[in-house]
């Protein structure tokens, strides 16, 4: 009973449970849990309801969420971490998205990070030609979000290297 739950509970993380004959008529109980660092979206929106919706999606997929409300908070994120995407909407205070999209784009650091505008504005060629990698019209329903992310991140192997 106990030995078929713990199955069950690794299977769900890609971890497998066994027993192993060790010689001698001793029995091991081995597992394996695969180990990989989760990947890092930010998200830069200032509807708080886009914001719960996109996380809720991305989290139950492993994705470590970041959330900022307006330009002047991706200063903090960058210190801290280097995404490896970003979900910008275009309407927000202060600084809009297009003004957030060509500073991600001239910083060294930032440059080669996805960047996928999500907005209510249909304007993708300028997106595009402003150095975004997608273009999503809200509303965002969930299957075309995590396509999206899935189609820009590539598969890492148990030590975090990228698998293209």
């Amino acid at each position: 009973k106990h030995f078929s739950l713990s199955q069950g509970l690794l299977a769900v993380y890609g971890g497998r449970i066994w027993l192993d004959a060790e010689g001698l008529g001793h029995l091991a109980l081995v597992f394996s849990i695969p180990v990989s660092k989760p990947r890092n979206i930010l998200i830069l929106d200032d509807d708080q309801d886009t914001v719960d919706l996109y996380r809720r999606y991305l989290q139950r997929q492993g994705y470590a969420v970041h959330v900022g409300s307006d330009a002047s908070s991706l200063d903090a994120h960058l210190s801290e971490m280097t995404p490896d995407l970003v979900l910008l909407d275009v309407l927000m205070p202060k600084r809009d998205g297009w003004h957030v999209l060509q500073y991600l784009k001239m910083l060294p650091e930032t440059m080669h990070v996805p960047v996928v505008v999500c907005s209510v504005l249909s304007q993708p060629r300028l997106a595009l030609a402003l150095g975004a990698s997608e273009v999503l019209i809200k509303p965002i329903d969930r299957e075309t979000l995590l396509r999206t992310v899935r189609g820009l991140l590539p598969e890492q192997d148990s030590q975090g290297e990228d698998h293209r």
